[in-house]
């Protein structure tokens, strides 16, 4: 009975195996080899739901003096409305930002547009912004969108806007699902994407998966991040492809310099003296990377 199982077992195994070899053959030969190139410096601090340090997170507010201090890139989140309207909002509740129950996904646009936005306890005039409004207002601007709800519906959505406005090298699509990075390499081969989560030890990724399936960044959290990680990725060459989150006036000595990080998603209050030395960097060591 036991050899009989067993038997079964390994049968089975077996199909499972040919099953996934077929499909990552399909994966590799229908994914097109062809990147976007991103209009971004050798060395990018993006400001992390926009100047949130000063404002209302992730706000139309946030975004402009985000680029007021000197800001060329910055960190957004990204959510939708029930009638899918793509809208730059981080929590999975109401609840901090507007005192109210429920969430963004449950209500249609015309009522998440009446909400007013606090900061902490106190009510401001500030509204919830629509990723199109932004895009048309800092064509300029590069954008790392982070994906709250990731599914193939709502990527297309990001994807078409993206399209819509002419910002294929200036968006950078994120989100930590793997299967859905792949399902997107294919169906939109010119969007920038960037695989989440990609912690010290996980570089192995850039070994083990083809190019032609691989996203174009990697990011994480940088006390996730360490010295092994990062020099491991420079013998490799692809030091530049690490984007980190978390990094602030404590530590972006460390991940700017120690680690040599290429892009970094920062909560500044006053970052126009590290945008002076990281424009210094640039000026002094392009990427060879």
């Amino acid at each position: 009975m036991l050899r009989k199982v067993l038997k079964i077992l390994a049968k089975t195994l077996l199909i499972l195996a040919v099953c996934i070899s077929g499909v990552a053959f399909c994966l590799v030969i229908a994914a097109k080899s062809e990147r976007t190139s991103l209009c971004i410096a050798d060395k990018q601090l993006f400001a992390h739901r926009g100047q949130a340090t000063k404002v209302v997170e992730n706000t139309f507010e946030a975004m402009r003096m985000a680029v007021e201090d000197g800001y060329t890139a910055i960190e957004t989140d990204v959510r939708f409305t029930r009638d899918g309207v793509a809208v730059l909002f981080h929590d999975e509740t109401l609840e901090r930002l507007c005192k109210k129950e429920g969430t963004i996904e449950q209500l249609d646009f015309n009522k998440v547009r009446k909400l007013r936005l606090y900061q902490g306890n106190e009510q401001t005039e500030s509204t919830i912004a629509t990723l199109e409004s932004v895009f048309e207002a800092f064509p300029n601007t590069i954008f790392y969108l982070d994906i709250k709800e990731p599914t193939m519906s709502n990527l297309k959505r990001v994807s078409d806007l993206i399209h819509a406005h002419k910002m294929e090298q200036k968006a950078i699509v994120a989100h930590a699902k793997f299967i859905l990075h792949l399902l997107h390499r294919i169906e939109f081969p010119d969007i920038v994407s960037c695989d989440e989560g990609f912690d010290s030890g996980k570089e192995w990724l850039l070994k083990l998966l083809p190019e032609k399936l691989q996203s174009d960044y990697y990011s994480g959290f940088i006390h996730k991040t360490d010295l092994k990680q990062m020099n491991r990725l420079a013998k490799w060459k692809q030091r530049n492809r690490k984007m980190v989150y978390g990094v602030d006036e404590s530590n972006i000595e460390q991940a700017a310099f120690e680690y040599g990080l290429h892009y970094m998603i920062a909560d500044l209050t006053e970052p126009q003296k590290y945008l002076d030395k990281i424009e210094k960097q640039n000026q002094k060591t392009p990427i060879t990377e």
